[in-house]
């Protein structure tokens, strides 16, 4: 209705000129002919052949008008606005264009990026994985040391590639029923040498039985990233234990704990906190980040419960349809 209402505002105001122009001059010959013996004639004959010339110049506004409303639709213009707001909207649509551009481009390099990083990992792991070979022929003593910094290089590599993948991770899933047990002991084997050159034994107290829905390859780096960090920030011959209680997976250590201020902050991107700065210099504030964010995409629930000098236990909430325990 307001749009209807404009329309017959902007025909009245292109012919309206016209027919008060037409109008005036008429007004002039009828006073004329009243006036002027003999104009009565000239006044007949203008108003017959004046009219075709006013249809036709009325006409050719009104096409004019419909051509402007037509680019203004074209456009996404509201017909309504004043001229000035035209050109606000204008500049408006053209900077919604070069934003969708730049976000083109961004998308582009990002991938690129993420093509480039995933090569150079996968370029990396070859020299990582002769090293490992090599350091099998080195004295025990040689041979642990080397073995434990190669793992820990492996694992970086690996946070690397979850960062990445991270953005995409929607496009990289697929549950499945998962041996809790197995995919555990698996994970502290492939940490063993990390576990062992610090002196810190891991305790399992799950039942063969129980089985989680979840990916398996997610799952298996959130149980690295907990158990590395458990074992970081651990002195040397304390125990991190691997217990389930109904639907929660815990994760216990005898560490340093994490002081009150910080454990808020856990979660955030970059954030070091106490103990990185007093126990791991080389901290990068991304391992509990990612475990939080991955965790929230295979719909486990992650909190952490602390005591300074007692330890840290991180407790990882699966939904009741995906933890199976023949124990419950």
């Amino acid at each position: 209705m307001e749009r209807l209402k404009h329309l017959i505002g902007q025909t009245v105001t292109a012919l309206l000129p016209i027919i008060l122009g037409y109008g005036a001059v008429l007004g002039v010959l009828i006073i004329l002919t009243e006036l002027v013996p003999g104009t009565r004639q000239i006044a007949i004959l203008f108003f017959q052949f004046s009219w075709p010339v006013v249809i036709a110049w009325g006409g050719g506004r009104l096409v004019r008008l419909a051509q402007i409303r037509s680019r203004l639709r074209r456009h996404d213009y509201d017909f309504t606005a004043s001229f000035h707001d035209q050109l606000y909207l204008q500049e408006l649509k053209r900077l919604r264009q070069e934003k969708r551009a730049l976000e083109l481009e961004i998308g582009k390099l990002t991938d690129q990026r993420h093509e480039y990083l995933e090569l150079w990992a996968h370029e990396l792991k070859t020299p990582l994985t002769a090293l490992k070979l090599e350091a099998r022929q080195c004295p025990p003593q040689q041979r642990q040391r080397l073995t434990t910094q190669l793992t820990a290089v492996d694992h970086q590599v690996e946070m690397l590639l979850a960062a990445e993948r991270l953005r995409l991770i929607h496009n990289d899933l697929g549950f499945t029923e998962v041996n809790l047990r197995n995919s555990v002991t698996g994970t502290v084997r492939r940490l063993a040498p990390v576990l062992t050159g610090r002196d810190i034994a891991v305790t399992l107290d799950i039942s063969p039985t129980i089985t989680v829905l979840t990916d398996p390859t997610w799952w298996a780096f959130v149980a690295r990233q907990l158990l590395l960090n458990a074992a970081q920030y651990s002195s040397p011959g304390k125990t991190i234990t691997v217990s389930v209680h109904h639907q929660t997976v815990l994760i216990s250590d005898q560490g340093y704990g994490i002081p009150a201020a910080d454990q808020p902050q856990i979660f955030k991107e970059g954030f070091t906190g106490h103990n990185g700065r007093a126990h791991n210099p080389n901290a990068t504030g991304m391992g509990l980040y990612l475990v939080h964010q991955v965790c929230g995409v295979l719909g486990i629930k992650v909190t952490v419960s602390s005591v300074v000098n007692r330890g840290t236990t991180v407790h990882l909430t699966f939904a009741p349809n995906k933890l199976n325990n023949n124990k419950l």
